[in-house]
């Protein structure tokens, strides 16, 4: 896996998916599935920032930062 220079994180590989810019996905994904950024961005080989920015220009509401209640590592389920 090939490091950004800038800041060293990882890059993800591979060519990007542009599902994420089609509201309807973006939303089942992010509010119906419950994926967070992160794994919405490992899906389309972008960055989280991505995502983000889609959700919002999609008018989205996002989830603060943290676990979500129900998912598999939250003890509070």
């Amino acid at each position: 896996m090939n490091n950004c220079p800038h800041c060293g994180n990882s890059l993800i590989e591979g060519e990007a998916n542009t599902d994420y810019q089609n509201d309807m996905w973006l939303k089942s994904r992010y509010e119906g599935e419950g994926l967070s950024m992160a794994e919405i961005a490992n899906i389309c080989r972008v960055s989280p920032t991505t995502i983000n920015k889609w959700l919002i220009k999609h008018n989205i509401p996002t989830r603060g930062r943290g676990r979500i209640k129900g998912k598999r590592w939250d003890n509070d389920s």
